[in-house]
């Protein structure tokens, strides 16, 4: 843990990730200040401890975690304050580190496992069908199912 402990924008991605988490989980959104206040935290403890290289990283950490999540937003897999949730902790933890989050977060998500599991052509499938893709209405779908 001195590895987190001694890099404060290592510190500001775990809090902002904490809070957006649970405000997620309360109301099922990122508050844009919460999102913007992470960014600026990043850029500034990243120039503070790095300089002008910490800046450029938190620059391009910013653009990657953007740029990865964009592509799932566009195809409606995901809200657009999870991709600028993914901007500011790139902004917080660097380019390399926000892709190996992105890789762990898409790993992990229950949603995504079938993906993985059954290939595209399942995939396709269920967007066809707009209410069972990635779960969207999938409580009407299963109070349909049911009834």
């Amino acid at each position: 843990m001195e590895w987190v402990a001694g890099n404060p924008a290592i510190m500001a991605a775990l809090v902002i990730a904490l809070a957006a988490a649970v405000t997620d989980a309360r109301t099922r959104t990122i508050p844009n200040a919460l999102v913007a206040a992470g960014a600026l935290a990043g850029c500034l403890l990243n120039g503070w401890t790095s300089g002008a290289a910490g800046l450029t990283r938190a620059a391009v950490g910013c653009l990657a975690g953007f740029c990865v999540f964009l592509p799932f937003f566009l195809l409606r897999g995901m809200g657009g304050g999870d991709v600028k949730l993914m901007a500011a902790l790139g902004s917080c933890l660097g380019p390399l580190p926000i892709l190996q989050v992105a890789l762990a977060a898409v790993w992990r998500a229950p949603r995504w496992r079938s993906w993985w599991r059954f290939g595209t052509a399942s995939w396709r499938a269920r967007c066809a069908a707009p209410a069972t893709c990635w779960g969207r209405g999938s409580r009407a779908v299963r109070a349909s199912r049911t009834s």
